[in-house]
């Protein structure tokens, strides 16, 4: 009994020691490995540590010459979620394969399995599998430990990487906008998550003309914001050389075909205003129509264009709309996260509620007209959480 109790002793401290030397995973299978046939005497032994509820992968022995699949199917995934207590394999369902182990052993953690121990043991000698169950569990806690605090450390290097490219992603929009003592401009931009793929911008080609631009990545985060970085760089390089509008749109068009390969695409509306003339030109390339409210005339929706970039090159059509006498006019653009917020009756906010509150408001100045649709908008969806990319851009022209 004394030399049984010695054994077990050795055992429990080479794996304590091993656990405190913080070794690696793979570093920590072996010595378990070691100890169970070493110290234990087991004739060979074979762990499968359950990754995922649909994911149970061999561990050890680590040999190539080993019969063992590395991985459990179906079937045997089902028998071993089966088994909660040490049990002879010859009475288990399990493939022949397995059937050169006498013992299959859990390793249970807080009511999880984390782990199938096989056992091969020499004739009938005495083995305490209890004693297994609780170096097990020991050696795969602490492995779970590890890979839950490694997990934890990836989660906060993402956060502050996501946090960083917030950071990045404002400072690309813009902060000063030219023109301001000739229109008024309010802005909401609300990424769905840390960052996201909703673009605006408005550049001053001289002392009576701009330019203004929003732009909307299909998909979300961190992939849809780089995509629309590199949209905002190919922009405002274009612009450098041209102003007219086509020429932009054809451009733009390519540079995405060319970067986004069809996988994904970019709506598009761009604008072209002209102070003295009182004049606006735009193409909308697949974006939601924003609206224009000019004193004595209806709401009008700016629908006309081309469709989106990144999907055809070039581009099957294309039309250049132009707009007079737009003064004392409100502009209204937006991203579809906006209108694709809905009620708890799945009602979309949608495009006609924004026009009817267009129609009641436009009187408003951009600050308060903006204020007041997201208050609308959270009334109607009683402050539901985002969705999508949520950006809406209100000018008016004096």
């Amino acid at each position: 009994m004394k030399d049984k109790q010695d054994i077990a002793l050795k055992a429990l401290l080479e794996v304590t020691q091993a656990i405190n030397a913080n070794l690696n995973e793979e570093q920590l299978y072996r010595i378990y490995q070691f100890t169970l046939q070493g110290y234990l005497h087991f004739s060979k032994a074979a762990l499968y540590a359950w990754e995922t509820p649909d994911q149970c992968l061999r561990k050890i022995p680590q040999s190539q010459r080993s019969q063992l699949p590395m991985s459990m199917d179906e079937t045997c995934r089902q028998l071993l979620a089966d088994i909660h207590t040490p049990v002879r394999v010859a009475q288990t369902q399990l493939p022949s394969i397995f059937k050169v182990y006498d013992w299959v052993v859990p390793v249970i953690h807080q009511n999880k399995a984390l782990a199938h121990v096989f056992l091969g043991t020499y004739g009938e000698e005495e083995i305490d599998l209890e004693f297994v169950q609780t170096l097990s569990n020991i050696v795969l806690v602490a492995i779970e430990n590890k890979r839950l605090v490694r997990k934890q450390i990836e989660q906060e290097a993402l956060q502050r990487e996501l946090a960083l490219a917030q950071k990045v992603q404002r400072m690309l929009l813009p902060s000063k906008i030219a023109h301001q003592d000739k229109f008024d401009l309010a802005v909401f931009y609300q990424p769905h998550r840390n960052v996201g793929g909703d673009f605006y911008d408005i550049i001053g080609i001289n002392e009576e003309e701009m330019l203004l631009c929003i732009a909307d990545v299909s998909g979300k985060g961190l992939g849809a914001a780089l995509m629309m970085a590199n949209f905002q760089a190919s922009l405002r390089a274009i612009v450098k050389n041209t102003y007219h509008l086509p020429d932009i749109i054809h451009q733009l068009n390519e540079l995405v075909y060319e970067n986004i390969q069809g996988e994904n695409f970019i709506t598009v509306f761009l604008a072209h205003y002209h102070f003295g003339k009182k004049q606006m030109s735009y193409i909308n390339a697949g974006h939601h129509p924003p609206f224009l409210y000019s004193a004595g005339r209806p709401v009008q929706r700016l629908s006309r264009g081309s469709t989106v970039l990144g999907c055809f090159c070039p581009l099957p059509f294309l039309e250049v709309s132009t707009i007079e006498k737009v003064e004392k006019a409100l502009l209204l653009a937006y991203t579809d996260g906006l209108v694709e917020l809905h009620n708890a009756q799945s009602e979309q906010y949608g495009i006609e509620k924004l026009e009817q509150f267009i129609q009641r408001h436009h009187h408003l100045p951009v600050d308060d007209f903006v204020n007041a649709l997201l208050d609308d908008v959270h009334r109607f969806c009683s402050n539901p959480l985002p969705h999508d990319d949520c950006t809406i851009l209100c000018c008016r022209f004096f």
